[in-house]
């Protein structure tokens, strides 16, 4: 099993400016999920970002009617599900 490091508080702006994109809501740009989803349509949905000239982010831990910030239930599990998912990502 593999030893995660312990998550460190963002700083001020960058809190401000994740929290600006939260309350905006998804755009062609950001992608906001309660939690990640399998690895194979992650790694769909990384691709896809990928593949635009403007890139973006997908934020998890937040809900989507209404949009709350409700964090990650099991970060451990979802950064083992994100790895999964980017070792699935393959440049063309």
């Amino acid at each position: 099993m593999h030893q995660f490091p312990t998550p460190q508080p963002p700083d001020e702006a960058m809190e401000a400016e994740l929290r600006r994109r939260i309350a905006a809501g998804e755009t062609a740009t950001i992608e906001l999920k309660r939690k990640p989803p399998r690895p194979a349509e992650l790694a769909e949905r990384i691709c896809g970002i990928a593949n635009t000239r403007m890139g973006g982010a997908i934020i998890f831990g937040v809900t989507d009617d209404p949009r709350t910030i409700v964090g990650v239930p099991n970060p451990p599990l979802a950064i083992d599900l994100i790895h999964r998912a980017v070792r699935l990502v393959h440049p063309p």
